[in-house]
C-alpha cells in the first residue's frame, strides 16, 4: 500500500482530473485515426489497436468519474468518505479492457476466415510513429501521477499505456511484413494484441479488486508504522497492526503498543 504524496485531497483530485482529461483527449484522437486507418487499409491489427485506444479513452473517462466521486466529503451515511469508489471505477475500467480484448480477438479471427489484401496509404506509417511517441509520453506522465496519487487504477493505466506503445510498434512491423508474404501476419498480430489486451485487463481486475477484498498492508508500510511507534518515548514496540483501506487517499490504522 503506497501513500499519496499530496498535502490535500483537493490537490489529489485536481491531479487525477488533469490526468483523465489528458488521456481522454489523446486516446480519443488515436482511436479515431486508427479505426479510420484500419477500415481503409483492411488491417485487423490496426483496427485492434484502435479498439485498444477506445478502451483507453473509456478508462480515462472512468478516471475522471472516479476522482470526481471519491472526492465527495464524508457524511452520516458514509463517515469514512467515498474513496473506495476509485477502486470500483478501476474494476469498471478492467471490464472495458477485457471486452475490448475480446472484440479485437473476434476481428482478428474473422480476418483468418476471410483474408483481405492490405491497402497501405502514405500517411499510415507517420501516424503510427506519432501514436507510439504519444503513448510513451502518456505512460511516463501516468507513472509519475500514479506514484504521487498512490492509485492502483492510475498505475494500471500507466502500464497499459506503455504496452500500447509496444503493441503499436508491433503493428507497424506486422503491416510491413504482410506486404512481403502471403502468410496472415496481420491477423496474427491482431490476435497477439488481443491477448495482450486481455492480460492487461486481468491485471487491472486484480489490482483494483484486492483492496476491496481486504488486502493486508505491505511490509514496508508495517515497518514505517513500527518505526514511528518506537520514536515515541516510553513505547518499545507494537503488534496487532490493522490498516483499513477507505481509498488510496484515506486509511485508518489501529494497533496495540
Amino acid at each position: 500500500m503506497a501513500v499519496s504524496s499530496f498535502s490535500s485531497a483537493a490537490e489529489r483530485t485536481q491531479q487525477g482530473v488533469r490526468l483523465g482529461l489528458t488521456g481522454l483527449s489523446a486516446n480519443g484522437l488515436l482511436c479515431a485515426g486508427k479505426c479510420l486507418l484500419g477500415w481503409s487499409s483492411g488491417s485487423a491489427a490496426i483496427l485492434a489497436d484502435g479498439f485498444n485506444n477506445l478502451a483507453d479513452a473509456a478508462s480515462s473517462a472512468v478516471t475522471l468519474l472516479a476522482f470526481g466521486l471519491s472526492a465527495k466529503p464524508a457524511d452520516e451515511v458514509h463517515p469514512h468518505g467515498y474513496g473506495r469508489l476509485e477502486y470500483l471505477c478501476g474494476l469498471l475500467m478492467a471490464v472495458f479492457i477485457l471486452l475490448t480484448g475480446l472484440e479485437a480477438g473476434r476481428t482478428a479471427l474473422a480476418r483468418f476466415a476471410q483474408p483481405e489484401p492490405l491497402l497501405l496509404t502514405g500517411w499510415l506509417v507517420p501516424f503510427l510513429l506519432v501514436s507510439i511517441v504519444i503513448k510513451l509520453l502518456l505512460a511516463l506522465y501516468s507513472q509519475r501521477c500514479g506514484r504521487r496519487l498512490a492509485s492502483p487504477a492510475v498505475q494500471t493505466y500507466a502500464a497499459d499505456s506503455l504496452i500500447d506503445a509496444l503493441t503499436t510498434a508491433l503493428v507497424l512491423v506486422g503491416v510491413f511484413m504482410s506486404a512481403y508474404t502471403s502468410w496472415p501476419i496481420d491477423a496474427l498480430v491482431g490476435l497477439g494484441m488481443a491477448g495482450l489486451i486481455l492480460i492487461t485487463g486481468v491485471k487491472a481486475l486484480k489490482a483494483n479488486l484486492s483492496p476491496l477484498l481486504g488486502q493486508g498492508p505491505d511490509e514496508a508500510l508495517q515497518s514505517s508504522v513500527a518505526a514511528v511507534v518506537q520514536e515515541v518515548p516510553g513505547l518499545f514496540g507494537c503488534h496487532q497492526l490493522e490498516i483499513h483501506d477507505y481509498g488510496p487517499s484515506k486509511r485508518s490504522i489501529s494497533l496495540h503498543v
